[in-house]
């Protein structure tokens, strides 16, 4: 599901109320005033069942959800937004808050709040049903009010949420991997939770922290078990105990995702010699990359990307 709204394709005196109307779709009932001449523009994306994005960019706006538009829907959400342009003002539980382009903001949208910029500004939201965090509200309230209480989970959970701002359509566009990527942000979400709130993390959210960073250095030519290990300040005993995969150990799947990268590059309409893309994604050795990907997949890299551009 996605919708697109730019109220810039509307007379002004309609905005507003198509404004509301797509917010009603897309994410809780709230009072919306603009400020004028008003412009916006509404994404929404929902990535499998239990996790969705939704971006707003555009002249100043107020956001209120009171009493009233608790009574008429207060879905088990909460919302975790990045502040992508100007300066927002953030309150809600006795929190009162400045937050600037970079700067995260955590919503508990079951109870009241106000959020708001003046000028231009934009915001990128995911939200995630609270059933699929398995945390009480309570924990959720008290993490809102330190949420870079893990100066390193926020960096991760702020650098992520830039990112899928950029790929979200392209990720929309493809079910299975959408959902993939909704169950991994909802698990970096609960981790920035727990560590805000001052909970030590399960061994679930820690090794979901554990995969992403790997996906992020997989072109690194030194990414190894004892890098991920030292990188995450445990021993690589812990670091073996909270791997867990049916079939494959670390190194293993390191290998695979490796292989499964360059297999897709090798897809795209690209001039550059699959030695580099190899290259790009850890294999510094052309040999290796070679009978890896044949042992791997049947075929030459060569022959794979022949049959996949014609």
């Amino acid at each position: 599901m996605v919708i697109h709204l730019d109220t810039r394709d509307l007379p002004p005196e309609h905005r507003a109320d198509a404004l509301r109307e797509a917010m009603l779709k897309a994410t809780v009932p709230a009072a919306v005033r603009l400020e004028q001449p008003a412009e916006a523009r509404l994404g929404f994306w929902r990535l499998g069942t239990a996790t969705s994005v939704y971006s707003h960019e555009g002249s100043g706006l107020q956001l209120s959800r009171g009493p009233d538009e608790l009574r008429e829907a207060a879905p088990d959400l909460v919302a975790l937004a990045v502040q992508t342009s100007g300066v927002g003002d953030y309150r809600q539980h006795g929190i009162c808050r400045t937050v600037r382009a970079g700067d995260l903001m955590l919503v508990d949208l079951t109870a009241p709040y106000d959020y708001r910029w003046t000028g231009t500004g934009g915001s990128f939201a995911v939200q995630v049903e609270h059933g699929r965090l398995g945390l009480p509200v309570e924990t959720i309230r008290r993490a809102a009010r330190h949420l870079d209480r893990d100066p390193a989970t926020y960096r991760m959970l702020r650098d992520h949420l830039v990112q899928l701002r950029r790929d979200v359509d392209g990720i929309d566009a493809l079910p299975g991997p959408a959902a993939l990527v909704g169950t991994a942000t909802a698990s970096l979400v609960r981790a920035l939770i727990m560590t805000a709130a001052d909970q030590p993390a399960d061994a679930d959210d820690r090794l979901a922290r554990i995969r992403y960073w790997v996906m992020r250095h997989l072109g690194d030519p030194d990414l190894s078990p004892a890098r991920i290990a030292d990188e995450h300040d445990i021993s690589l005993r812990t670091l073996y105990n909270l791997w867990r995969h049916p079939t494959l150990s670390l190194a293993q799947w390191i290998m695979r995702e490796r292989l499964e990268a360059v297999r897709r590059d090798l897809t795209l309409p690209s001039p550059q010699p699959i030695g580099a893309i190899a290259q790009r994604w850890g294999f510094a050795d052309a040999t290796h990359f070679s009978r890896r990907f044949r042992a791997e997949y049947g075929i030459s890299a060569r022959e794979w990307r022949h049959l996949h551009r014609g």
